[in-house]
C-alpha cells in the first residue's frame, strides 16, 4: 500500500542520510590528516560562491511539480526544459564569478590595503573548482526532473539509493586522490556533495528509471 511504501521510504531515506553523514565526518577526519588547509580553503571557498549562484535558480518548481501529482509525468518535459534553463543560468554565474575571481581578489585586497589593513592570502585555486561546481550543479538540476518524478511514484528507496551509493563513491574517490597526492582534485572529484563522482552516480541512478524527457 501506499503508507507501507511511505514508511519503508521513510526509513530508507533516514537510514541513508545518516550513514552518508557518518561517513562523510569519517572521510572529512581522514582527509584533514591528508590534505594541506589550502585545499580546504580553496574548495571550500568555492563551495560558498557556488551557493550564492544556485540561490539564484532556487524558485520552488519541484514543489510546484509535486503540487500537480496526477499530472506530473504530462508536466515533466515543461518542468526539465525550466529546470535546465533555472540551471543554467546559476551555472553561467558561478563560470563568470570563476573567471573574474583573481580580479575581484586583486580589487578587495587593493581595497583593504587602502583602508590601513593587510592583504590576504588568495588561493589561486578557487575559480578552477568553482567552474566544475558550476557544470555539476548544471547536471544536478537536469536530474531535478527525474526526482520528482521518483517522490510522485513513492520511489524514496531509490532516491535514497542514489544518495548513499554516490557518497560513499564520492568518499571513496576523494580518499583515494588524496592519499595518491592529487590535492585539491580529491575534493573536486570525490568528497563534496556537487563533485563529479556525486553528480555521475545520483544522476545515473534517477534517469535509469526516468530519463530526461
Amino acid at each position: 500500500s501506499a503508507i507501507q511504501r511511505i514508511a519503508r521510504g521513510a526509513i530508507q531515506t533516514f537510514g541513508s542520510a545518516y550513514a552518508a553523514r557518518l561517513l562523510t565526518l569519517a572521510v572529512r577526519l581522514l582527509l584533514l590528516q591528508i590534505l594541506v588547509p589550502e585545499d580546504f580553503g580553496a574548495v571550500g571557498t568555492a563551495f560558498s560562491l557556488l551557493a550564492m549562484a544556485v540561490a539564484a535558480r532556487d524558485f520552488g518548481l519541484h514543489y510546484a511539480l509535486l503540487h500537480q501529482h496526477d499530472r506530473v509525468h504530462t508536466l515533466a518535459p515543461t518542468h526539465f526544459i525550466l529546470s535546465i534553463s533555472l540551471g543554467a543560468i546559476s551555472t553561467i554565474l558561478a563560470l563568470l564569478m570563476a573567471v573574474y575571481y583573481d580580479q575581484a581578489i586583486a580589487l578587495t585586497q587593493t581595497l583593504t590595503v587602502y583602508l590601513g589593513g593587510s592583504a590576504t592570502e588568495s588561493y589561486p585555486k578557487v575559480a578552477l573548482a568553482l567552474a566544475i561546481f558550476g557544470i555539476c550543479d548544471f547536471f544536478r538540476t537536469a536530474a531535478l526532473t527525474a526526482e520528482v518524478q521518483l517522490q510522485r511514484d513513492l520511489e524514496f528507496g531509490r532516491l535514497a539509493l542514489a544518495h548513499a551509493g554516490g557518497t560513499i563513491l564520492a568518499a571513496l574517490v576523494g580518499i583515494t586522490l588524496a592519499y595518491f597526492g592529487f590535492g585539491k582534485w580529491a575534493l573536486i572529484l570525490g568528497f563534496y556533495p556537487y563533485s563529479v563522482a556525486y553528480i555521475v552516480v545520483f544522476c545515473a541512478a534517477v534517469w535509469t528509471k526516468h530519463p530526461p524527457p
